[in-house]
């Protein structure tokens, strides 16, 4: 989170949007974002890989569907 102050072009919306689900979710939630994110944006499945080993069910289900 400490990046988007960085960015200083970025929308003040996608900031407080940002902020507001960050501040709003658990560790679980949080790391479930990140990994859609990094999947869906990116394309990259070292994300799939890494959250199939994820201590969390939830995110170790929801990797496995996207395969």
């Amino acid at each position: 989170i400490g990046t988007l102050k960085d960015w200083g072009g970025t929308e003040a919306g996608f900031v407080k949007e940002a902020i507001d689900d960050l501040k709003n979710a658990n560790r679980y939630q949080v790391r479930m974002m990140a990994f859609e994110t990094g999947y869906d944006v990116l394309g990259d499945e070292e994300y799939l890989e890494e959250a199939e080993k994820d201590p969390s069910m939830e995110v170790r289900e929801w990797a496995g569907g996207q395969k």
